[in-house]
């Protein structure tokens, strides 16, 4: 039935028959004052948050860790396409399958859109959490 690995998270909404609810003991707001922490890490490709576990793909992690190095400022389309996928043709929707993908991943976690995109420019990162390395 399941034609990719799925977290606990996702196959319990699936099975609840809610595939883009969020689980309400897992979800987290907060105010600006105390903003969320987000730990990365580079050698296992994952983000941990409250005890929880995010893990990316290689190339997923490319694109957070160059929006990460340009937070505050909008990362434009051709720049991630340059960064990322060195040979590939910019016009494909490749980018946005995985901005997708990224985002699902976040949403389990929180109520809004950890990548922003910023229209006719690009993305960047929302500025309602806190990055440690």
């Amino acid at each position: 039935i399941f034609k990719r690995p799925y977290r606990i998270e996702e196959l319990f909404l699936f099975l609840c028959g809610r595939r883009h609810a969020v689980i309400p003991h897992l979800l987290q707001t907060h105010t600006e004052s105390n903003a969320p922490e987000i730990k990365i890490s580079a050698d296992t490709h994952s983000a941990s948050f409250a005890g929880n576990m995010i893990y990316f793909t290689q190339t997923e992690f490319k694109i957070l860790s160059l929006l990460l190095s340009k937070r505050g400022t909008p990362v434009s389309r051709d720049e991630l396409y340059s960064c990322v996928w060195k040979n590939r043709e910019k016009n494909t929707n490749t980018l946005d399958v995985y901005i997708r993908y990224m985002r699902k991943k976040f949403s389990v976690f929180f109520d809004y859109d950890i990548i922003k995109t910023v229209r006719n420019v690009g993305y960047t990162l929302t500025d309602r959490v806190t990055w440690r390395f």
